[in-house]
């Protein structure tokens, strides 16, 4: 997703299951990162701030601090997206 101040937000499922969502700004550097998720699958930036993130666990609400605000449990693929 691209955001509003130029940056990139990204969705990586990673290998063997570690996956992270993580913000980088136009030189690649990255600027904010959740790590731990299992497979990552979408990660959108909500108006708030905060990230929405999916992964094998559920969709979770990560704040920008990286405090999680909750987790919807699922036992399948989950994915998130605002439109």
């Amino acid at each position: 997703q691209r955001l509003e101040n130029g940056n990139t937000l990204v969705a990586e499922r990673g290998m063997r299951g570690a996956g992270r969502a993580v913000e980088l700004d136009a030189t690649g550097r990255v600027v904010w990162e959740r790590t731990g998720l299992q497979q990552c699958h979408c990660a959108e930036r909500l108006p708030d701030g905060s990230t929405l993130v999916a992964d094998m666990a559920g969709v979770r609400e990560i704040a920008p601090d990286g405090e999680e605000r909750w987790l919807f449990k699922m036992n399948t693929y989950s994915r998130a997206a605002r439109y």
